[in-house]
């Protein structure tokens, strides 16, 4: 059993930006103060982007830094999407300091866990490691994502997730829903979206918007639909996904970071090159086509993504960080 504090930030309702960076900075105070207050067997610092030093990073206690995703990745997609420099400048805002940050907390942490192979090998390339790497990919909750019965109709393209930053490529989604709404599709979007993002989904006809939802509403939909797609750019792991195809849905996906990793031992998925819209409509008539067992699908990431087998992987490689 090991000692452990949660850290908990202020909420903040301003701009979404202003507020990842205000969580960082909070969190860093907290830990400082845990640091100085509790003795704990190891600190686990979950992809937080803030400067630690040094009363983290020279502390006697172990520290594991969580990488999700590399941030440099991040601001180079977010560099390359936007196509002005007003749509550039906030986000250079943002990375001002989210990119040096995790270079520091990388290079400084005792152990790295990544959650896929993928973010492992662009960390172990870009960066002087001291420490040990584990890759340990996330956990699926698939009791609660799971097939529901299903009635026969209109199929239902879903796409999920908050698709404010350019490495989620809104805008290729946005071109696909337009394609598949012209072909009678039923489209139901869902996930947090800029004020221009939904102007520009309002013009698509008959699209249902969602917004942000409860968990419970989330696997329904997941449930109802006949595909998932997701557009984004580079993904650390492709939470949603797993998730997707937990709930007995097929999957269609640009390829780009962990996606093809961690689809490949799953079954009931199509992969397309980046950017490819055209390739992303074909292959939802694709899968469609090939008519996926829910059952088999959820049973498979059951087996491969079970949240038992993520803890038991944290647990040995704790017990061998404070051994």
């Amino acid at each position: 059993m090991y000692r452990s504090v949660s850290i908990t930030a202020p909420r903040v309702r301003w701009n979404t930006m202003l507020s990842d960076n205000l969580f960082g900075a909070a969190a860093a105070h907290a830990i400082r103060h845990e640091l100085c207050t509790g003795h704990y067997d190891v600190i686990l610092v979950n992809q937080l982007l803030c400067d630690l030093r040094p009363s983290v990073y020279e502390h006697v206690t172990p520290l594991v830094y969580i990488v999700h995703h590399p941030v440099e990745i991040d601001a180079n997609l977010a560099r390359m999407e936007s196509e002005t420099i007003r749509q550039r400048f906030p986000w250079a805002v943002m990375y001002l300091g989210a990119v040096s940050a995790q270079r520091q907390a990388i290079c400084a942490a005792d152990a790295i866990v990544t959650v896929s192979d993928s973010v492992r090998q662009y960390i172990e390339k870009r960066y002087t490691i001291p420490g040990i790497v584990a890759v340990i990919p996330n956990g699926i909750d698939t009791d609660f994502f799971h097939p529901l019965s299903r009635t026969s109709g209109t199929p239902m393209i879903l796409s999920t997730g908050s698709l404010l930053h350019p490495r989620k490529g809104f805008q290729y989604l946005l071109a696909v829903y337009h394609l598949l709404s012209h072909e009678g599709f039923r489209i139901v979007d869902v996930g947090r979206r800029s004020s221009e993002q939904e102007r520009a989904l309002r013009d698509i006809p008959g699209i249902e918007v969602h917004g942000v939802i409860e968990r419970e509403q989330l696997a329904e939909l997941y449930g109802e639909a006949s595909v998932t797609l997701s557009t984004t750019l580079y993904e650390g792991f492709g939470l949603a996904l797993t998730e997707s195809i937990s709930c007995g849905t097929p999957v269609v996906a640009f390829e780009g970071g962990a996606t093809e990793e961690t689809l490949k031992p799953l079954t009931g998925y199509r992969i397309v090159p980046a950017r490819d819209v055209d390739g992303m409509v074909d292959a939802v008539h694709a899968i469609l086509a090939s008519r996926q067992d829910p059952t088999t699908l959820h049973d498979i990431v059951a087996k491969t993504y079970p949240r038992t087998l993520m803890a038991e992987r944290y647990d040995r490689f704790l017990a061998g960080i404070t051994s």
